[in-house]
């Protein structure tokens, strides 16, 4: 996953006009069909760099950093935009199965220790279907695992 540095660098490139929205998306590998609301939040970025009234020697410190408080929320959303949403799912799904089979438990006795039907946690294992919280923390203490995010 890109740094929110990275986030931060392409947003500043773009308020100076050194890139164009779209050079934005590329290189925060932002797809397409997300193009529009890209747009907005580097309109909103825009409208909060130009109100920091940055002249040409540049921001004093104290100016970096209202801007960076102010252009944070921009920032973690347009690193949202760029989670493969998708791969995180086959991700966590792949990881559930490999626990699964370590402890020798099969999909049947895991869906029936969580309430769920054998269909459900096969379709969690192929990540094509989310899953929650509530499911995950289950799972790992049927499993015998603690729910750790990294």
């Amino acid at each position: 996953m890109k740094e929110i540095f990275d986030f931060e660098n392409e947003v500043l490139l773009y308020c100076t006009n050194e890139v164009g929205s779209r050079e934005v998306l590329e290189a925060l590998q932002i797809g397409e069909e997300k193009y529009a609301e890209v747009q907005q939040l580097l309109a909103d970025c825009q409208r909060v760099y130009d109100e920091a009234e940055c002249d040409d020697e540049g921001l004093t410190f104290e100016q970096s950093r209202a801007l960076d408080t102010a252009m944070r929320p921009y920032i973690l959303r347009l690193r949202a935009l760029a989670t493969d949403v998708e791969e995180e799912r086959r991700r966590i799904g792949a990881r559930i199965r490999q626990l699964r089979t370590d402890e020798d438990v099969t999909q049947q006795q895991l869906a029936y220790a969580l309430g769920l039907d054998r269909a459900y946690i096969s379709k969690i294992e192929a990540g094509e279907h989310s899953v929650g919280v509530d499911i995950l923390a289950a799972a790992s203490q049927v499993l015998g695992r603690t729910l750790k995010i990294e």
